[in-house]
């Protein structure tokens, strides 16, 4: 949308940050996954939000992620996978500084806890254990069908999974 960027634009110029900030406008899934891997953190803040499949996708790439508690993300701070802090600026300022005020070592152990939980809970091989125990636990009852985003063919081991499960009715 070329005016929202405009006003983002403008924004930016009347803030005086127009030099820290770069608007790429679209890209490729390619390039997205190149974006999140060299971050330093991503992001999500937002009033509303019922999941952010970005950061799953960032997460996935070894990127912490700063959530505001709109957002049901909490996981990010028991996992220490990032912030999940409340959606004001000053908290989400506090969270991203301590975030990048981290040492070396302690930023290379977030980066593979984010890649491992991603890994853990939204890869193909994640998504299959989780049916097969459901299935043997005798909950649900309809098909399984799963979403692959990420990776390059579905099945690959870095997909990010979004799994849908179908209730069919019985006909009486």
């Amino acid at each position: 949308d070329q005016a929202y960027r405009e006003r983002l634009v403008a924004l930016a110029r009347s803030l005086q940050v127009e030099s820290a900030v770069c608007f790429l406008g679209l890209v490729d899934a390619a390039e997205k996954t190149s974006l999140l891997e060299s971050a330093s953190q991503l992001w999500l803040c937002s009033h509303m939000e019922s999941f952010g499949m970005v950061v799953v996708e960032a997460l996935a790439q070894g990127t912490p992620v700063l959530a505001t508690q709109s957002t049901p993300w909490s996981v990010l701070d028991r996992e220490q996978l990032g912030r999940h802090v409340e959606p004001t600026p000053t908290a989400v300022a506090q969270a991203a500084l301590a975030l990048l005020a981290q040492s070396e070592p302690e930023r290379r152990a977030q980066h593979r806890r984010c890649r491992e939980f991603a890994a853990a809970h939204y890869t193909w091989p994640a998504q299959e254990a989780r049916c097969q125990a459901r299935d043997a636990l005798g909950v649900g009852g309809g098909e399984q069908q799963g979403l692959a985003l990420g990776g390059a063919a579905a099945g690959d081991e870095g997909d990010v999974v979004v799994e849908t499960h179908v209730q069919h009715r019985s006909e009486e």
